[in-house]
């Protein structure tokens, strides 16, 4: 077994994601009903990767990192932190 990092960083033009109305300190949902929701498909790709049995010790999905606007969703605990409105 070894250690591994996994950094990606996704510029892209499409559809937003879902579950914006959820509010800093709030729980995300894993997925919603959107099969083709690209939050949704960040998010089942970590729940990928611990099914399989990797050891997760920090997962986060930054929406505008570095902006005044930022906000991290924590895949591991699901607590958002930053609103989008």
């Amino acid at each position: 077994m070894s250690v591994f990092n996994i950094e990606l960083q996704i510029d892209a033009t499409g559809s937003h994601g879902c579950q914006r109305d959820i509010k800093d300190g709030q729980e995300v949902k894993l997925q919603c009903d959107d099969p083709n929701c690209p939050d949704c498909l960040t998010r089942r790709y970590f729940a990928e990767l611990k099914k399989q049995g990797h050891m997760i010790e920090r997962a986060l999905f930054i929406h505008w990192p570095g902006q005044a606007t930022q906000v991290t969703d924590n895949l591991i605990t699901g607590i958002r932190t930053g609103s989008f409105y």
